[in-house]
């Protein structure tokens, strides 16, 4: 049997749902990283439910964390990125071994 927390949860995110998947889709513009951005953001705030419920304007709490975690995602990509990338001398140094 479900929760008190899981009803309040599941009724304030069903109507609201498709708001949230066209702002994520927006903030990302890649389908896929807007869709894990949204369920990560909708995980952050489920496991916060009894703190945020009662924010005047949970909405753009949720929006605030899914820039965030959007934020979060891209500089993960970007430090892997570079991680993976060779310098000039690096790429020097190996073409001379």
């Amino acid at each position: 049997m479900g929760s008190k927390k899981d009803s309040e949860f599941t009724t304030w995110l069903n109507e609201r749902q498709k708001m949230f998947i066209k702002i994520s889709r927006g903030i990302c513009f890649d389908i896929q990283m807007a869709d894990d951005i949204l369920q990560e953001a909708l995980m952050d705030i489920y496991k916060r439910w009894d703190k945020v419920k009662d924010h005047p304007n949970l909405e753009a709490y949720t929006v605030r964390v899914m820039v965030s975690r959007h934020a979060d995602a891209r500089r993960k990509i970007r430090r892997t990125k570079q991680d993976q990338e060779l310098s000039l001398e690096s790429a020097a140094e190996l073409a001379s071994i």
